[in-house]
């Protein structure tokens, strides 16, 4: 029984030692426990239960951590990882950055953190808040994305890319 995605040519006709023809009008009685992405012996055999596991995948680690990382997608066979979340979580407000897709509950946590900052006239470090994987250019276009127009005239933003820290301070007018 296969769980995996199989090329067909090398791994199930050349084992098995069947035409292309008998094969595919065998796979077109079974199709219930699989799909074939073509008719050609280069096609690959996704079985329904790899494409199952990926979604509970994608869906409990996205509850879980309120984001995905494209690379642990694309180890789980998904090549195009922004439609398979797209797809997957259709109903989920997400931002799509450079290395990862983060949900909204961290965009919201970023606005909250901005707002404290504001209010008790002190700093933020907001990487602590956020995925390791998200980049110098992910974090600046976040916190322009949480921070209201009302706050930008008294919240500086300082940046390292070395250790990529982005610290806001309120300014004391």
């Amino acid at each position: 029984s296969l769980t995996f995605f199989t090329w067909i040519s090398f791994q199930i006709l050349n084992q098995c030692n069947i035409s292309d023809r008998l094969f595919f009008s065998f796979m077109k009685e079974i199709s219930s426990i699989g799909s074939v992405t073509g008719k050609q012996a280069s096609s690959q055999y996704i079985p329904h239960v790899f494409t199952k596991s990926q979604v509970d995948w994608v869906i409990n680690s996205y509850k879980q951590s309120g984001y995905l990382k494209y690379d642990s997608l694309e180890r789980m066979g998904i090549t195009d990882a922004k439609q398979f979340i797209k797809r997957t979580l259709p109903n989920e407000d997400i931002s799509y950055l450079q290395a990862c897709a983060i949900g909204n509950q961290i965009l919201e946590q970023i606005v909250t953190a901005i707002e404290e900052c504001n209010l008790s006239k002190s700093y933020v470090d907001i990487m602590s808040l956020l995925p390791s994987v998200i980049s110098e250019q992910d974090v600046e276009n976040l916190i322009a994305k949480a921070m209201v127009p009302a706050l930008q005239k008294n919240l500086m933003v300082y940046g390292s890319t070395g250790k990529l820290l982005f610290i806001l301070k309120i300014i004391f007018f």
